[in-house]
């Protein structure tokens, strides 16, 4: 009989820095007590033991110094778009339900499930079925694995909400620390993705509490400026994702946007703006060639792009149709 998923690659894991654990074949539960290895990291010894008593169970991950973000199908990567955090090129699997993406992580992050829907980020404190188990293979090289984003960090820290910065909020804070705790506090909240009415009644509670108050006018430039900086940070395909969610384009049309975007990344363009023949956006949008004037015009009055016409570049004399983005932080 051949050896079974966890006798086949355990050791190949090993060899990269990760702990792993015999699973349970066709489930998720595992097979040996793990949490020890939680803390520390198994020796070559523990791991030839399981691999002699559990080569036949799948294999699983723990998460100690990893961070495991996982999509759930077409909703779950849709939401990874739209979240408009960076997300690099790691060591990817696909598993029945949808994708894995995991990273490095030196500092321990908690499990957040359900961060958005079918979106979760597995930390610490947990683990993951790996492949070569059921249903699950490799999309990319486990040696491609990659360090989590700064800006993941961030945001998983801000949810978790430190001491200091719920007492910081709730009783505010002494000058020459005032601009500071508010725009880091500003930051959190963006990334909690708090409405626009919340943010600004949150700011100006902040502010009553610092001693002196910070007046309403610096308020709003501080949290402009935040607002801003992140905008700009944000690549554009978030922001057109963005965009088409908040004003509730039909498929058609968003699939023209994508079909632009596409193009515009296609051709590697700096500008904020690319000549998008209709047969060209229609290929990338997979649309039909007639439906791509009316939903440029459609994203035109949604205040989405701005169109204009030009030669096409490729003739030098057939006019054709150029895409300027309007999103927030893209500005013309």
């Amino acid at each position: 009989m051949p050896p079974g998923p966890f006798a086949t690659i355990a050791g190949r894991y090993f060899e990269v820095g990760l702990s792993v654990i015999p699973i349970v074949p066709g489930g998720k539960k595992p097979a040996v007590p793990w949490r020890a290895w939680q803390r520390r990291r198994q020796t070559e010894t523990e791991l030839g033991w399981l691999a002699d008593a559990h080569g036949a169970c799948d294999v699983g991950i723990i998460l100690s110094g990893l961070v495991d973000i996982e999509t759930d199908g077409p909703v779950g990567e849709r939401m990874l778009i739209v979240f408009s955090l960076p997300v690099p090129p790691t060591a990817i699997w696909s598993s029945p339900r949808g994708h894995h993406r995991l990273f490095r992580c030196d500092q321990p992050l908690r499990t957040r499930r359900a961060l958005r829907p079918q979106l979760d980020v597995l930390g610490a404190g947990s683990y993951v079925v790996a492949p070569t188990s059921g249903g699950r293979a490799w999309l990319t090289s486990l040696y491609e694995l990659a360090p989590l984003p700064t800006a993941w960090e961030d945001f998983l820290r801000a949810m978790q909400r430190p001491e200091e910065w719920r007492q910081a909020a709730r009783d505010g804070v002494e000058e020459g620390a005032r601009n500071t705790s508010l725009a880091a506090l500003t930051g959190s909240w963006l990334t909690q993705r708090v409405s626009e009415v919340e943010l600004m009644a949150r700011a100006a509670a902040f502010a009553r509490r610092c001693r002196p108050p910070i007046p309403a006018e610096e308020v709003a430039r501080t949290v402009a400026s935040i607002r801003l900086t992140r905008q700009r940070a944000r690549p554009m395909i978030a922001e057109a994702l963005l965009a088409a969610a908040e004003r509730r384009l039909d498929a058609t049309t968003w699939r023209v946007l994508m079909g632009v975007l596409a193009l515009h990344a296609e051709v590697g363009l700096t500008l904020p703006a690319v000549a998008a023949p209709h047969r060209l956006v229609a290929s990338y949008a997979g649309v039909d060639r007639d439906s791509v004037g009316p939903a440029l015009r459609r994203l035109e009055q949604a205040g989405v792009v701005r169109l204009s016409r030009t030669r096409d570049p490729a003739t030098g004399w057939r006019r054709v149709t150029v895409v300027e983005f309007l999103f927030a932080g893209h500005p013309p």
